[in-house]
C-alpha cells in the first residue's frame, strides 16, 4: 500500500493506470470493429482475421490483468483518482 505518496509515485501509478485503461479501450474497439464491422476483411485471409481477433483479445486480457494487479496492489481506484485530485489541489497524506 502507499504510505506517503510522492509526486513521482503518484504520477507513475497514474500513468500505469491510464495506460492500461487506454489499452483496454483500444482492444475493445478492435474487437468491436472486427466482429461488428468486418467490411474490409475481404482484402485479408481468414488466417489474418483470426490472428487479428486473437491479438485484440490478448491485448484486452493483458490490460484487464494490469488493472487488476494495480488495484489489488495499490488500492482500488486510488491510482486513477490520485492525478485528478492533484489537479484539483488535493493532497494525499495516507491511504484511503
Amino acid at each position: 500500500m502507499i504510505d506517503k505518496p510522492s509526486t513521482t509515485k503518484e504520477l507513475g501509478l497514474s500513468y500505469l493506470f491510464h495506460k492500461a485503461v487506454a489499452d483496454r479501450v483500444a482492444a475493445r474497439l478492435s474487437l468491436t470493429l472486427l466482429l461488428d464491422n468486418a467490411v474490409g476483411i475481404g482484402d485479408h485471409s481468414t488466417g489474418d482475421f483470426h490472428s487479428n481477433l486473437e491479438e485484440a483479445l490478448d491485448k484486452l486480457v493483458d490490460a484487464e490483468d494490469r488493472l487488476e494487479v494495480l488495484q489489488d496492489t495499490f488500492g482500488k481506484r486510488r491510482i486513477g483518482k490520485v492525478l485528478n485530485d492533484r489537479f484539483r489541489g488535493k493532497t494525499h497524506d495516507k491511504d484511503e
